[in-house]
């Protein structure tokens, strides 16, 4: 991740700090469904409190989860670049990293309080905060949210005022603080869901939303008795692969294929997964045995075009894979869970004849 453009928002005509902040909370809550992505939030609410008293010149959402599975988030604006927001991905634990042992996320995260320093009057005691008073900011303060997920989540103000904040202007700031908690947690709730239906390798569909994704498809070309295709395709001797060059080289290897196949399909209908180590499909709704005999076609060469090399496979000096599929139309007389059986049988026929070729069927069907 990194620097997100951004469209500018219409803002609503307001005077008051209140009026504003409460205008941006309302929109926030009113808009969120819609809008669907912290970067559009953050952007908004910067713009909102830039035009009160509060003046900012950095805020930022850090999303800090406590589980190792999940990266944090770190969503930033910045007055310098006013239409524009850095999104930064954290790796778990980065806060007990030493350049960032003494920080103030460190500090809030740890005690899980408020934190606000008078980079005006008060020397600033962390390296982060001297370098934003060198820059002419005045006041900091550093808010953890209360959500009911594992986010753990820190909105931060700093701000070039002269002479910081009132007691009023903190308060006021803290009116948006409950509408940003509820829009972090349906945020993070939507991560784990895609995080549940996707490898984490290849960034691909996983075999959970693989399934789902199959049984969608089959419905919907039930109903006008439409073809649908599945093709299955795995990486040829990738054991030996993985025994040469190691399992780095061999994760690297997988996410070159994953993203190979991504880019050979066209369709927002059609769905790439991983659903095992080096075994991966094809969902192809509407496309017949022809169409689908093409497409497997083009991963086959296109991953071989890949040259990655392979010096202990029995095919060839370089990766390649083998591609198994079946066609068959969609209906309620066909029993769809024969599918992935006879696309395993199809790409067992293409191991079986060489390996590093497709094989396409058509279903036998009344």
């Amino acid at each position: 991740m990194g620097l997100v453009e951004t469209t500018p928002l219409p803002l609503p005509v307001y005077t008051s700090t209140v009026a504003i902040l409460e205008a941006s909370r309302d929109w926030m809550l009113e808009t969120w469904s819609e809008v669907g992505s912290l970067d559009l939030v953050m952007l908004r609410l910067a713009r909102d409190l830039s035009r009160t008293t509060l003046k900012p010149v950095r805020v930022s959402l850090a999303l800090l989860p406590p589980y190792a599975s999940l990266d944090g988030l770190h969503v930033v604006w910045s007055s310098a670049t006013p239409e524009r927001i850095i999104m930064l991905t954290r790796p778990h634990g980065f806060l007990e990293q030493p350049e960032h042992l003494y920080s103030p996320l460190h500090e809030v995260h740890t005690t899980n309080q408020a934190l606000r320093i008078r980079l005006a009057t008060d020397p600033p005691r962390f390296q982060f905060l001297a370098e934003l008073a060198a820059r002419g900011a005045t006041d900091y303060i550093a808010l953890p949210l209360a959500t009911r997920h594992s986010a753990r989540p820190v909105l931060t103000v700093a701000t070039n005022q002269p002479g910081g904040w009132s007691e009023a202007d903190i308060a006021d700031l803290k009116r948006i603080a409950p509408a940003l908690s509820l829009i972090v947690e349906v945020s993070e709730v939507r991560r784990l869901l895609e995080l549940a239906s996707t490898d984490a390798l290849t960034g691909l569909a996983n075999r959970r939303s693989f399934d789902l994704a199959f049984r969608q498809a089959w419905a919907t070309c039930s109903r006008a008795d439409l073809p649908l295709s599945l093709l299955y395709f795995d990486v040829d001797h990738f054991k030996a692969y993985n025994d040469t060059y190691g399992h780095i080289a061999g994760d690297r290897c997988l996410a070159q294929i994953a993203a190979t196949a991504m880019g050979v399909v066209k369709r927002g209908s059609d769905v790439v997964a991983r659903i095992g180590g080096e075994e991966f499909a094809l969902l192809l709704p509407t496309c017949n045995e022809e169409g689908a005999r093409q497409i497997g076609e083009r991963v086959r060469a296109k991953i071989e075009a890949l040259a990655i090399a392979h010096v202990t496979s029995k095919v060839s000096d370089r990766v390649t894979v083998s591609v198994g599929g079946v066609m068959a139309t969609a209906n309620l007389r066909t029993d769809r869970l024969l599918l992935p059986a006879l696309a395993d049988e199809a790409l067992y026929g293409a191991k079986t004849g060489g390996r590093n070729r497709v094989l396409i069927t058509a279903m036998n069907q009344p």
